[in-house]
């Protein structure tokens, strides 16, 4: 099962700000920034989702966090840095585990529309993400705030090229 992570965070950039516990700085062990090739002995290449994004599974890591299992979990390196993670939980019971893990590292989230299970938490280090679909299938994210700020900045400079097209 793979993780698209790019489309997902098109809708959480911009979400309203709220104090966050526990800002996160990077994910189990790893650091937001931190290059490649420092993990790279633990890593095993997953799939690429641009030209500069890359996810990768990390060996023997455990496929929980809290008391929910997770069905996928990925590392996420921008242009060669750790920029964050997502996760995947299948099924109502890890659904609600996820939810209450999240909620007891990083606080009470926003939760913009109340019909639908989206969890946003917003950080200066990182945004954080729980995102629900009506088969209880979830997919949690933490990106870093500077990968961001540099994703922007690439999608930007890739907008300003293509006007060349034309």
């Amino acid at each position: 099962m793979k993780i698209k992570t790019l489309p997902l965070l098109a809708s959480i950039l911009s979400f309203p700000v709220l104090a966050i516990l526990n800002d996160p700085e990077g994910f189990r062990g790893i650091s937001f920034g931190d290059d490649f090739s420092k993990w790279s002995p633990e890593m095993t290449f997953s799939s690429g989702t641009s030209e500069k994004t890359a996810l990768y599974d990390r060996k023997g890591d455990k496929l929980t966090i809290g008391g929910a299992e997770l069905k996928d979990l990925k590392y996420t390196f921008y242009a060669g840095k750790f920029s964050g993670m997502s996760a995947i939980t299948l099924g109502s019971a890890n659904k609600r585990a996820l939810i209450d893990a999240f909620t007891a590292q990083f606080g009470n989230p926003v939760k913009p529309n109340r019909y639908m299970d989206r969890y946003l938490w917003n950080g200066t280090k990182a945004k954080v993400a729980i995102i629900c679909e009506i088969t209880d299938k979830c997919i949690a994210i933490i990106l870093s705030k500077d990968a961001e700020a540099s994703m922007d900045q690439d999608k930007r400079a890739q907008v300003e090229k293509a006007k060349q097209d034309f």
